[in-house]
């Protein structure tokens, strides 16, 4: 099991495993305590991340739950969670639901959750939940772009569908395996050490990235081209700063919007505005004059171009954008290329 969990599991990153058994060993000697992060594993079927959840749960008795239906997990009747200590959410969540998105993450880091029966008054009761949530689907949690509650790995499908090696396992934990396991995390020395600092897996940026909102997604898609995302008047990012008229930036985004079929968010050129505010670097986009062709009609039927004075914003080097992203998500993403370094063949 602990090869298991290390080669498959931790896909052999020895910082990973480290925190996830840290993570089971915190569940075993202090299960009234909520660890505020929830371990997720995404991965093909039959690679064995329920097999992990389920031995793990197997310690815990009747404290542990498996539910498979959202329902058990958002539905109005939550009885099955007074008592728990261990629940397994095996493709159980919908990481789209807004509903389930406030409440997955107040079973994960909140000391009081609402318990109701059916039939009874909902009532106040101490949350003693540490959570496991596994899926395939690319999109499995809702998380923030400072998303801090979930720990997500993404399982090798190194062992996939081989019945023997798992079999050996199955046999392990049922002959004194997992006797053996529970004396491993009950001896095991966490001194102050608490779930709440948990690895940024390349796992948890993709699913950062499934999360985004249209505009994060829009100005993520801008700093991985290096151009306004969508603009056809665009030219490419200098080395140096760029100016772009603020008319071609929020023509970028509602062009992005379309075609991510989140029109109905169009927002406003001011509300942009204080969008690029948030996500550049301190004292940016600021504002400055631009030059913009447009066409005029001189005559009737003439029309020749001509420029003039917009409005526009003055963004720093591509390189510093993309740095202060990483900084609001907590991690660097994986750019396809450094601007600094080389010219842009637009």
């Amino acid at each position: 099991m602990q090869e298991h969990l290390l080669q498959n599991i931790a896909r052999n990153n020895q910082e990973h495993y480290d925190y996830l058994f840290r993570w089971m060993a915190f569940g075993a000697q202090y299960p009234d305590q909520v660890p505020e992060v929830a371990i997720v594993v995404r991965g093909g079927r039959g690679t064995g991340k329920g097999l992990f959840a389920r031995e793990y749960g197997a310690l815990f008795g009747e404290a542990f739950v498996h539910v498979s239906n959202s329902q058990h997990v958002t539905g109005t009747f939550n009885a099955h969670l007074q008592n728990c200590v261990v629940c397994f959410f095996d493709e159980a969540i919908w990481a789209g639901s807004k509903q389930g998105e406030s409440v997955l993450k107040q079973l994960i880091t909140e000391p009081l959750i609402a318990i109701e029966a059916k039939y009874r008054n909902p009532v106040m009761a101490r949350n003693h939940l540490h959570i496991i949530v596994a899926g395939n689907d690319d999109w499995l949690v809702p998380t923030g772009v400072d998303e801090r509650r979930f720990c997500v790995f993404d399982v090798s499908d190194s062992q996939q569908q081989n019945h023997a090696y798992f079999k050996k396992i199955n046999q392990q934990m049922r002959h004194g395996g997992r006797s053996a396991m529970l004396h491993d995390l009950l001896n095991f020395d966490l001194g102050s050490w608490h779930p709440r600092e948990a690895p940024k897996t390349n796992a948890l940026l993709d699913q950062k990235r499934h999360s985004f909102n249209p505009r994060e997604a829009w100005w993520y898609e801008c700093l991985w081209e290096g151009q306004m995302a969508g603009e056809e008047e665009a030219s490419g990012w200098p080395k140096g700063n760029m100016q772009v008229a603020k008319e071609h930036t929020y023509r970028s985004y509602l062009s992005h919007a379309k075609s991510s079929s989140t029109s109905s968010h169009r927002g406003t050129e001011t509300q942009i505005g204080m969008f690029l505010s948030k996500v550049t670097p301190t004292g940016y986009p600021k504002i400055c004059t631009v030059h913009v062709t447009q066409t005029k009609e001189v005559c009737p039927g003439n029309y020749e171009s001509v420029d003039v004075a917009a409005s526009g914003y003055e963004f720093p080097p591509l390189s510093e954008c993309r740095r202060a992203f990483d900084n609001i998500m907590g991690q660097a993403a994986d750019w396809p290329f450094s601007v600094d370094q080389k010219d842009f063949p637009f």
